[in-house]
């Protein structure tokens, strides 16, 4: 099926639930790239924990970020439990326009909702010319990472997604979660019936496992961070970040799913360091001597998915079903779908 079809279907699944029209799009479009990306933990799959939210009123479907206060290059945003697609785009954007004025941003965004694919904000940014960091921390989620050598989750997995523009070439771009998985990704597993590429998750006997349902069903929710004690450092950095530095609400324990998010940004502008042809010139010479680009396999899975047509994982078409029986919405969704 293509892209355009599966946003389609989403934005009505997410409309009927509450959400306004255009936000509805948007979020719908931004769910069909992470997709398209082969990024299919934050994809489609998350339209029913959307709707389960909307039905809930524990997100607001007619909500939108606003700028708090600017202080020349610092933006502060309230994201009114806005849906985090677009608090996101709404940030990455003010984001670029500060830079542009000043060569460097900081945006710091309080009060989200779930942010989805975080590798979106620098790829926009990228578009536009600029380098940019993101750092993103939810205060409400579960506890689900451990401290090196710990038993018990203390942290949550929280991402950093980072981006750096090429006049000539594709920009690189990264972006992954501080514990070795993030949640998403295991329930992606789960719902597929698959293990883990990697036996991380700590059971509570103490041993190792790649079986999501030991995170999921066990009634302890534990992984190891990536990397050891620097992914460990790396998430205590990210937490106090976008959750202290924005005043926004750090992780203080195991608490009810809140999908609250808090995201700090910053945005540079190369030329305003060096002259464009010094820095086209020292990362190309740099990136062509490494045999991978990272974002380049998602670039690949893009362009092949647009080529091809998205080929949705049966799990996928199964949660966008019983997503639609729910919102009585059946017969629309079976015929965008194909079926």
């Amino acid at each position: 099926m293509s892209e355009a079809r599966a946003a389609e279907a989403v934005g009505l699944l997410l409309a009927k639930a509450g959400a306004a029209p255009d936000i509805a799009r948007d979020v719908a479009e931004n769910l069909a790239d992470a997709e398209a990306s082969g990024h299919g933990s934050h994809g489609l799959r998350l339209v029913a924990r959307y709707v389960e939210r909307l039905l809930a009123d524990r997100s607001v479907g007619q909500a939108r970020p606003q700028i708090l206060s600017q202080d020349g290059p610092i933006l502060r945003i309230a994201g009114n439990n806005a849906f985090g697609q677009v608090a996101g785009a709404f940030a990455t954007r003010h984001g670029i326009a500060v830079a542009k004025e000043h060569g460097i941003a900081a945006v710091a965004v309080t009060g989200s909702s779930h942010f989805g694919r975080n590798g979106k904000w620098p790829e926009l940014a990228a578009d536009a010319g600029l380098a940019s960091l993101h750092f993103i921390n939810a205060p409400g989620a579960p506890s689900s990472v451990v401290p090196p050598q710990g038993r018990l989750a203390r942290l949550t997995a929280n991402p950093a997604a980072f981006g750096l523009p090429r006049r000539r070439g594709d920009p690189v771009i990264v972006d992954f979660a501080s514990g070795d998985f993030s949640v998403n990704a295991i329930k992606q597993a789960h719902e597929r019936g698959e293990k883990l590429p990697r036996a991380s998750i700590l059971k509570q006997d103490g041993t190792l496992s790649d079986d999501p349902a030991d995170f999921l069903l066990s009634g302890q929710r534990a992984m190891l961070p990536f990397g050891g004690f620097k992914g460990f450092g790396l998430a205590v950095v990210i937490e106090l970040l976008a959750g202290a530095l924005t005043g926004g609400a750090t992780h203080k324990g195991h608490a009810p799913d809140d999908a609250t998010n808090n995201m700090l940004s910053i945005y540079l502008d190369a030329a305003r360091f060096t002259t464009e042809d010094i820095y086209e010139r020292e990362t190309a010479a740099f990136l062509n001597r490494l045999d991978v680009v990272p974002g380049a396999r998602s670039r690949q899975r893009r362009e092949e998915s647009r080529r091809s047509g998205l080929m949705l994982h049966p799990a996928v078409e199964r949660i966008l079903s019983e997503t639609a029986a729910r919102l009585s919405l059946e017969r629309e969704i079976a015929a965008l779908l194909g079926k």
